[in-house]
């Protein structure tokens, strides 16, 4: 089990989420403890990966972008977050920095 941590700060407070995935990134664990709701592969590229946090509040969702090495391997560190207005057909409202950490269990 991958345990991806995020931090970042937002409207003035701080927040944080939780993506537990198996241990070859390819699905989101089932535990109550896991925030992330969806694992965007398809780009159209193979450099980009992201975390989907839907329902974030009652206006946004969160995606947390990732990228890839130069052999496709997903990185598991989180380079910056989209904050969707679920309200606006989906606009992006802010692109913001974050903070992640790993765990392996």
């Amino acid at each position: 089990m991958v345990t991806i941590k995020i931090e970042f700060e937002y409207e003035g407070k701080q927040h944080n989420l939780k993506a537990m995935l198996n241990n070859d990134l390819s699905k989101l664990s089932k535990s109550k403890n896991n925030n992330a709701t969806e694992i965007v592969d398809d780009f159209g590229d193979d450099g980009r990966w992201s975390l989907y946090f839907a329902d974030f509040d009652d206006e946004h969702d969160v995606e947390v972008m990732m990228y890839c090495d130069a052999d496709g391997d997903k990185q598991l560190e989180a380079d910056y977050a989209i904050i969707w207005n679920k309200g606006n057909n989906g606009v992006i409202e802010d692109e913001i920095d974050v903070k992640s950490s790993v765990k392996h269990t």
